[in-house]
This record gives structure tokens, sequence and C-alpha cells, in this order.
């Protein structure tokens, strides 16, 4: 018998076109199989040479390499950007950026009623553009048309976001169900580790959604890989609720023995303020407390959980975004968009938190 908690397809392909391969405790993934594109070749032109004045010479040569190369004049851009691109720009990923931001954001209920507001769409998609991976909840629809419309308006501006769901919607009748949203230009997804979390008891009534991402522009053995869990638990008086997220976590961390940065956030339905609350998940670190998530000010129950010993590429900044002041609206205009505030914590693009420290692989 299987895994009664997480279901999951048996091979490992990688979206951007190799496959993935753990090598050690999930510290590295290896992209293979990808052909690597081929550097440009500046042409040679031969073209004869006039200058009318020495402030166009200054400037020629300044900005230009000139040389006699089988007879002819070669003249070529100066600078190193002539010769290799720099490997950020052939991945899509903008130079400078150093870590990423996983957010979980409740838009309970998502749905067409209130897509049909064009003013909350163009909030909640400038609202999903601050990060790089969004965990949502709550989304209320039979298929994925909804979301395909909400992403269709994050992307709007030029961005190339994507989404996962479980493999269920769209193929079974559903009714709410959550779902990954993430920016191409910096992170890849393993599409076939998308899966849900099924509890045989009855207990959990949204099942989570679990997918293994990488951050893009480091070479493969390089970047930070990371397992989410996307949960939106029932308020429980007994607090069976936050038992029932330790338990989730125990089993796809045991699944995916491999990968030891397994990201716990969504909506646990408890307020996290609470004296007692952080010791229900054991050997966690929350990254928001002392604070609200919701958008009434009333409580903190959503949040990104992680082993912070394991997960050393946190780089210990987190928040909840304000949607009054993010968006400079009212009350009730934010309360249109969600009963719940984005929760983010960011993260460094390098495994280890550093370029070239890497965990040792066990024999």
């Amino acid at each position: 018998m299987g895994d009664p908690y997480c279901r999951l397809p048996p091979a490992i392909d990688l979206e951007s076109g190799g496959t993935l391969r753990y090598a050690g405790r999930g510290r590295r993934c290896v992209a293979i199989g990808k052909a690597r594109e081929e550097m440009a070749v500046w042409k040679a032109i031969s073209i004869p040479l006039v200058v009318g004045t020495a402030a166009g010479l200054g400037y020629f040569f300044t900005h230009y390499d000139v040389k006699r190369q089988n007879g002819h004049i070669i003249i070529s851009p100066r600078g190193p950007a002539a010769d290799v691109p720099d490997l950020a720009e052939l991945s899509g990923v903008p130079l400078g950026w150093k870590s990423i931001r996983v957010a979980t954001f409740d838009v309970q209920p998502l749905n067409r009623t209130k897509l049909a507001s064009s003013l909350v769409t163009s909030h909640l998609a400038e609202l999903i553009r601050d990060f790089d991976v969004v965990a949502l909840q709550g989304i209320q629809a039979s298929n994925t048309g909804v979301l395909r419309d909400l992403v269709a308006q994050v992307n709007a501006p030029g961005k190339t976001f994507d989404f996962a769901v479980a493999p269920e919607v769209n193929r079974q009748e559903v009714s709410q169900y959550a779902t990954f949203l993430f920016n191409r230009a910096k992170i890849d997804l393993d599409r076939s580790t998308v899966c849900s979390v099924d509890d045989p008891s009855g207990r959990l009534r949204q099942k989570p959604l679990v997918g293994l991402f990488r951050a893009r522009g480091p070479d493969a053995s390089q970047a930070f890989t990371f397992l989410l869990i996307n949960v939106q638990l029932e308020q429980d008086s007994s607090g069976d609720q936050l038992d029932l997220a330790s338990n989730v976590l125990a089993a796809v961390a045991e699944r995916f023995k491999a990968e030891d940065d397994v990201i716990l956030l969504g909506n646990f339905a408890v307020d996290a303020r609470r004296t007692n609350v952080a010791e229900r998940i054991p050997n966690v670190s929350w990254a928001v407390s002392g604070t609200i998530s919701t958008t009434r000010g009333t409580a903190l129950p959503d949040n990104v959980v992680f082993n912070r010993s394991a997960t050393n590429e946190y780089l210990g900044r987190s928040g909840v975004v304000d949607l009054i002041r993010r968006l400079n609206i009212d009350v009730p205009a934010a309360l249109a968009i969600a009963e719940h505030m984005p929760v983010w914590a960011e993260f460094s693009i390098y495994e280890n938190g550093q370029a070239g420290l890497v965990a040792p692989t066990p024999e």
C-alpha cells in the first residue's frame, strides 16, 4: 500500500525541459537533458571607415574594437556583453535578484462574482505581482476558468506568471480548491510533484496542495529548491487542526525525504498570537508573529512555517501586506478583495543561503 497522505506521480520532470533528480538530502537538484544554447558569434563586417571629426573618432574607438583579419576590417562593440551574455540574462532572470518572496493569500471566495468587479480583479493582480510564488486558498469554482482569468490579469503588464492545481481539478467534480501562482521568470516548478494530500480519517475538509519548486538564476546544483504545502484549515476550538497540520507536514516530509526545505503555508484558522500556538507544530519557525493578517484586524491565522535549522535560506525578512495602505483604499474596498491579507517570507535563491555553499552529499 502507498502512503495514504500523498499520491505522487512516479516521474520527476522539470518544467524547463530537463529532468530533475536528487543528489543527497535534497540539497541539489541537477537539471540534465536540456541542450545548452550556443552563443551567437559576431559576423565579420567589411565597411569603409569614414570619420568626420576628432570627437567622432574618440567616441568610435571608445565604444568599438577595430582589427584586421584575413584582409578584412573587423568592427565589434567593446565590453564583456559583446562576447558572453550573462547567464541571468539568458535565463530571463533580471540581474541583481538574489532572493525570492514566497507568500500565502486566502482570497476566499475567489469566484466569478468577485472577478466581475474589474477594480477588485486589478487589485488582486497587483498584489500577486509583489511576490514570486503565492499559495492561494479559497478558489470556489468547478474548474480552472476563474483562475486562468486572474492569471491573465496578472500577466497583462508583460509578466510571466503561471499556476498549478491538484491533478483532480478539471478531472473530478470539485467546488473549492487551492493553487500555486508563480513567476516563471524566477521560479521553476516540477509539475510531476504537484499533488493533493489525502486524509483517510476525513478530518481535512480542504486537501492541502504540494509542489516542488526551484529558484532560477544560479546553476542548478546551487539553486534553492523547496517543497511547498498549501493549507487551509477549519476553525476548531479543540486545536485538533494544528495537530493535523503537523501530521501533514511530517507525512509530506517523509514522502519527499530527499528535500529538507519543506515550507507549510496558508490559513491555519488559529490566532498565532495566542500562547502555545507556535509549539503545536514542533521544530518549526513561524515567519510572522505579534501582528494581524485579517483585513478586519482581529487575528493572525495566516503564516509561513518552516524548519529553521534546515531552511537556512530564510533571510529573516517577512511581513503582512496591509491592503488599505498598499492599495490606498478604505476598509470596505479592502474587504471586497479578501477577508485576509497576504503574508510573505523572503529566501535566498542559493541553496544554504550562499553562492558556492552546498551541503555534503551523504554516502
